[in-house]
């Protein structure tokens, strides 16, 4: 699983087009993309009605416009005659099919974060996250540190890789920002909110992230563990 390819699925609306949407992928802010192509020739300004952060973003865009095949406008573009809210679900349902637990090959495979990799985990409400660490040098159990558990479908958990541990402010370890947002908006004008961060831990080497889903049956759910 490629850890480079990082961008955004957008739903884009245009009051000259009230009945379609437009479904999109853009390496860059969304916004930006909106208005540049409100630059061409449409009497109105693109507005972004939904963004979804995803890994293999051009794959995720593919997925979406798979499900939406029969509401396409044409086969070469990019609009749909369908409602904005079935649109971002489309676009969500996309998203945990080409990056989702069950997309991520099982251990013992590791996936190695570096510095300057960005990981992008979409979440379904209920999924948990377990943090472990070995607490001494000599340890041979590990100790479970932390749960995190997502509340509702489309939550996402973002790893970014640092040069250095103190490069990071965590939240559970009371560094000054832990628990700040450092990119609050998703806007150049500073309007739309990038939403309410739970929290920021910081992992070092030894440490576990283990991604649970039990869907229907939790005596037989779906792990994915990453050191």
């Amino acid at each position: 699983m490629a850890v480079h390819e990082y961008g955004f699925v957008y739903v884009m609306v245009n009051p000259a087009m009230p009945d379609l949407v437009k479904i999109g992928w853009s390496e860059h802010l969304p916004e930006d993309r909106a208005h540049g192509l409100s630059r061409t020739a449409v009497p109105f300004p693109f507005q972004v009605a939904y963004r979804a952060k995803t890994l293999r973003h051009k794959e995720v865009e593919r997925q979406a416009h798979r499900l939406l095949a029969s509401v396409r406008v044409s086969p070469n573009r990019e609009f749909f005659r369908i409602p904005v809210g079935t649109a971002a679900e489309a676009v969500r349902h996309a998203q945990e099919q080409v990056t989702g637990i069950d997309s991520w090959a099982s251990p013992p495979e590791r996936h190695r974060v570096g510095p300057g990799d960005r990981v992008v985990l979409p979440l379904k409400s209920g999924q948990v996250f377990v943090l472990t660490a070995y607490l001494e040098f000599l340890s041979t159990e590990p100790h479970v540190l932390d749960f995190w558990q997502a509340h509702a479908d489309g939550d996402v958990l973002e790893i970014d890789g640092a040069e250095h541990p103190g490069h990071v402010a965590g939240l559970s370890d009371g560094d000054p920002g832990g628990d700040e947002d450092p990119v609050p908006f998703l806007d150049r004008s500073g309007v739309v909110q990038n939403g309410t961060p739970i929290g920021r831990e910081r992992l070092v080497a030894g440490d576990r992230l283990v991604w649970l889903a039990d869907a229907e049956d939790p005596a037989h759910c779906t792990c994915l563990g990453s050191s």
